[in-house]
């Protein structure tokens, strides 16, 4: 049985897009978290629709208006996943999304992102 490559569709020049993430972290000091200067940086990657079976996979899926996937070669965050940053947003056609989860599929060399469009950018 063959499989998609997908680390190879996320390279094509076909199929992948450049869109600008946003990431901010930040430290404790003297017992409050202080958020550092953000760092903007280009990534390419392949940008879909998200699916009802995505959307629903966050947890608020039922209030979610404009989710996007963004599949990437380099690693997102969210929140959760790194608790010195917050999430990162992806700005992408002249809208803002803020990401909600990220499935690492490290075995296969890929991130999948989903994310929320911010209202009002």
């Amino acid at each position: 049985m063959s499989r998609v490559n997908v680390k190879r569709v996320i390279l094509s020049p076909r199929f992948k897009q450049i869109y600008t993430v946003t990431r901010t972290g930040g430290h404790f000091e003297k017992g409050k978290f202080v958020l550092d200067a953000p760092s903007k940086f280009n990534i390419s990657g392949v940008i879909t629709v998200a699916s009802a079976k995505e959307v629903n996979m966050i947890p608020e899926g039922d209030k979610i208006n404009g989710a996007m996937v963004f599949y990437s070669l380099v690693p997102l965050h969210t929140t959760t996943n790194n608790p010195n940053a917050i999430s990162d947003i992806i700005e992408w056609q002249n809208n803002k999304y803020k990401i909600m989860q990220v499935n690492p599929w490290i075995d296969y060399g890929y991130y999948q992102a989903i994310a929320v469009r911010m209202e009002g950018y």
